[in-house]
């Protein structure tokens, strides 16, 4: 006869998506934090602008920048990404 842990051991099991989701939000939030704290130093809120761009899809960058700057801060932003992209090659 098995034992009772034996056979519920596979049922208890800890769903890894809620703890990453849990992870993600923060890191969201903390680029929130920083997007706002940063968006007067240009060279910061640029690095910070190509890190977001480096592991992020558009549409998190944008709800990220949306919430947290103005749509001018945003374009002078992005403005500068692609002249600094342009500028590389």
């Amino acid at each position: 006869m098995k034992k009772i842990t034996e056979l519920t051991i596979n049922k208890l099991r800890i769903d890894p998506s809620i703890e990453l989701q849990d992870t993600l939000d923060e890191m969201v939030r903390q680029l929130k934090i920083d997007v706002i704290s940063y968006k007067d130093d240009e060279e910061s809120i640029l690095n910070i602008y190509y890190t977001m761009k480096t592991y992020f899809n558009d549409a998190v960058i944008a709800e990220i920048l949306t919430t947290s700057l103005t749509e001018e801060e945003i374009k002078r932003i992005d403005r500068e990404y692609k002249l600094e992209n342009v500028l590389k090659k």
